[in-house]
Order: C-alpha cells, then sequence, then structure tokens
C-alpha cells in the first residue's frame, strides 16, 4: 500500500511539473487531432510537430484517414517500426514503444481512433528517463 501511495504522489508530482506551467497545442494538418505539449515548447501549425526548446525531443501530431480501423493500423507499424512493442490496445486506442524508423531514437506512439480518422502522435526521445513525459504528453491526445 506504502509502494502505491509513493507511485501516485510520483506521477501526480510529474503530472504537475509537466502541466502546470502554460502549454500549448500542437494539432494535426486537419485540426482533428491535438495533443498538448509542456511550456515553451515551440509549436509548428501547419505540420503538427512540435519541439523541445533544447531540440532533443519532439512530438508530431497527424490524422490517418486511411487505415480504418487499430487494429489495420497496427498490422502495418511493425513495418514501419520493426521492433515495437504494443500495450494497452482496445478497439479505440492504441500504444506502442520502440524506435524511429532510422534506429537514432527512441520513440512513444499513440492512436485514438475519432470520428475523421485515427488520431496519431509520435514522441520522440533519446534519453530513457523520457519514456514517462512521453506516456503524459501523449495521453493528453484528443480526437474529434
Amino acid at each position: 500500500m506504502k509502494k502505491l501511495l509513493v507511485t501516485v504522489a510520483m506521477c501526480a508530482g510529474l503530472y504537475f511539473a509537466v502541466f502546470t506551467q502554460a502549454q500549448s497545442v500542437a494539432s494535426s494538418h486537419d485540426k482533428n487531432c491535438m495533443v498538448t505539449v509542456p511550456a515553451g515548447w515551440s509549436v509548428d501549425a501547419i505540420f503538427g510537430l512540435a519541439n523541445a526548446p533544447d531540440k532533443k525531443n519532439s512530438v508530431t501530431v497527424s490524422n490517418n484517414k486511411s487505415s480504418k480501423t487499430i487494429a489495420d493500423l497496427k498490422g502495418i507499424l511493425p513495418m514501419v517500426y520493426p521492433g515495437g512493442s504494443f500495450s494497452g490496445e482496445t478497439a479505440t486506442e492504441l500504444w506502442m514503444t520502440g524506435k524511429t524508423p532510422n534506429g537514432m531514437h527512441m520513440l512513444t506512439y499513440h492512436a485514438l481512433k475519432g470520428t475523421t480518422g485515427i488520431c496519431i502522435s509520435e514522441f520522440d526521445y533519446d534519453d530513457p528517463a523520457m519514456a514517462a513525459t512521453a506516456k503524459s504528453v501523449l495521453g493528453t491526445l484528443k480526437a474529434k
């Protein structure tokens, strides 16, 4: 029970640190998919891209209209991200971790079924300690 309380407190602290400052929203080109990024990140509204101030971490947001279901998308992902591991899959949502296609960076991937397609957000990072932040940021993904 004590470990659970410590874990909850740590998660709350991470949420507070990441999301209590002024935030920005990165959106897909069609504005149907959005993710909230930490304060200080630069957002490119045209390309659905956000970069950390030090450029070591980035988030992309897009709306995949060619895959009709999460299962369809999951079938394609191993070709794009070999070795990725899936978690949290439902009929409307999918999480994956792995490496970017060039293998140079770590990646957390979140897909969410919306009314206009499947919203996709990716968080690229080099430091393994950023995995929790990646999940927190991508957890804000919203789909219209």
